[in-house]
């Protein structure tokens, strides 16, 4: 008898924490369960902003590239930089910005900018233009025809190109240079104005 009570004694007591283990085993499933949902959509929210941050960017490009556009240059600029601070990987906004900032004459800010982007996008053939009228406008001659250089290196029929470095050559001595790309220029298509066309034929003749 007092065997039979200590096999059921020893049972109940397996069967205690069998019981004690299935319980703890489906609380920590649904922990896991529930603790997975709430991560992922967190997550998902997460990424959701993320995701929302370089649409921002590119919304304030477009408004800025509008009034660029419309050569309202100073309000283009404070679109751009927010789209900088929302994305300050986005070539196009420093590229826009630093054109902006070349028209408006603030140079230093021009060079920065436009150094930006080309580090961004070295491809960027208008950048490298648009750093070599920088550089040209702070006298920076070397540096204006190395720009205008990698710009024709991107692409060898930009006449425009041609036409300007020959300014630059012009203003650092280099005559032969600069009128080897002004018929270069002149071959391409480019049409500017005569008298600045004769003067600088005169100077290279001479």
């Amino acid at each position: 008898m007092k065997t039979h009570k200590a096999e059921g004694k020893w049972y109940n007591q397996k069967v205690s924490i069998a019981t004690s283990f299935v319980t703890a085993l489906i609380t920590a499933c649904v922990t896991i369960f529930l603790g997975g949902f709430l991560h992922d959509g967190i997550l998902s929210s997460s990424l959701g902003a993320a995701n929302a941050i370089p649409q921002q960017a590119d919304v304030h490009l477009a408004q800025g590239s509008e009034l660029f556009g419309q050569s309202k240059y100073a309000l283009a600029i404070v679109e751009f930089t927010e789209a900088i601070a929302l994305n300050p990987l986005l070539s196009d906004a420093y590229y826009l910005r630093g054109y902006s900032y070349m028209l408006e004459k603030e140079h230093v800010d021009a060079i920065a900018d436009l150094t930006v982007a080309i580090h961004l996008n070295e491809d960027n053939s208008n950048a490298h233009l648009a750093l070599a009228r920088a550089y040209f406008s702070q006298e920076k001659y070397a540096q204006a025809i190395d720009q205008y250089t990698q710009a024709i290196y991107l692409n060898r029929a930009d006449s425009f190109a041609y036409w300007n470095r020959a300014d630059a050559y012009y203003a650092i001595g280099d005559l032969y240079a600069a009128s080897a790309d002004r018929q270069t220029a002149k071959d391409l298509g480019f049409i500017n104005d005569p008298q600045a066309d004769t003067l600088i034929d005169v100077h290279a003749g001479g």
